[in-house]
């Protein structure tokens, strides 16, 4: 990002944390930030946009950490684990704004952030789950889902007594006794045989086949900021973010035309020039891309 868009960024976290997404405006916002709103304007179409950029910053830079930890050769199987507990406690104590922005609901303004948070939770379970059974073995495959969200649960409600309470937490010193407290809860469910509790065909069940007006919309903003942060060529990226633009101001109207839409992603696709991550994004993104 740019000087003055982290600047704009930096500010509606705080302001959205301090106070409330509703009452902060994006004059508020410019003049804690230090810019104009011609600059606010340049960079995001609206309060809304700049909220999901927010969150899609966060939640991609977390998945690019996990997955320098997985590239990692050296690591251990515990060390991969203790090492994404650590990053997330540092990083949550460090934008406590951040994480109080989320306690105060906003995550829940409309569907398509809901959609977001839930889809980042999930990946994150994924991931423990499927450390978990790296480092205990098959023997705990059965029970892995059921260790894996008790885990993540537990990692919220230290960071909730850090923001709620501001209670003091080291990184290092929590990320330690975590680990030592799922070997309780691994070594506890392998000496006594339970029946797991939740089902990962549940609650991971594929919920992308529904579009609608707000989804799509939703869905074209955060395919712009993972634009922005992976395309290298700037004409390439310049035309795909107006090419979304396309996408957006379509699908606001009161009667979207779906052939305008499939014919900028088929577009997108094309300017993608190949590259399979790019066209696996549009593809996520949009799918068939008709508005139900």
């Amino acid at each position: 990002m740019n000087d003055k868009k982290t600047q704009i960024v930096q500010a509606a976290i705080k302001l959205f944390g301090e106070r409330d997404y509703h009452t902060t405006s994006v004059q508020d916002i410019v003049s804690l930030a230090g810019v104009s709103k011609g600059a606010f304007y340049l960079h995001f179409h609206s309060k809304e946009e700049l909220l999901i950029h927010i969150f899609n910053h966060y939640m991609e830079s977390y998945r690019s950490y996990l997955d320098e930890i997985l590239q990692e050769p050296t690591l251990s199987a515990r060390e991969r684990l203790f090492k994404s507990i650590e990053y997330q406690c540092e990083a949550f104590i460090k934008d406590k704004d951040f994480i109080a922005m989320q306690l105060k609901g906003i995550t829940f303004l409309n569907k398509a952030l809901q959609d977001l948070m839930i889809d980042h939770s999930n990946q994150n379970v994924v991931w423990f789950d499927q450390r978990i059974i790296e480092l205990y073995g098959s023997e705990i495959r059965p029970h892995s889902f059921d260790c894996a969200n008790l885990f993540n649960g537990m990692i919220k409600e230290f960071f909730f007594c850090h923001i709620v309470f501001g209670h003091p937490i080291e990184g290092g010193q929590l990320a330690e006794y975590l680990m030592n407290r799922l070997d309780d809860i691994i070594y506890g469910i392998l000496s006594k045989p339970t029946v797991p509790i939740l089902s990962k065909a549940v609650i991971l069940s594929d919920r992308s086949s529904e579009t609608t007006r707000e989804s799509l919309i939703e869905r074209a903003l955060t395919t712009k900021g993972w634009i922005e942060s992976h395309v290298e060529a700037p004409m390439v990226m310049c035309t795909m973010l107006q090419s979304l633009d396309v996408i957006v101001q379509e699908a606001n109207k009161e009667e979207p035309n779906d052939i305008i839409i499939k014919g900028m992603v088929n577009y997108l696709i094309s300017l993608a020039e190949g590259d399979s991550d790019i066209i696996a994004v549009f593809n996520k993104s949009f799918g068939c891309a008709r508005i139900c």
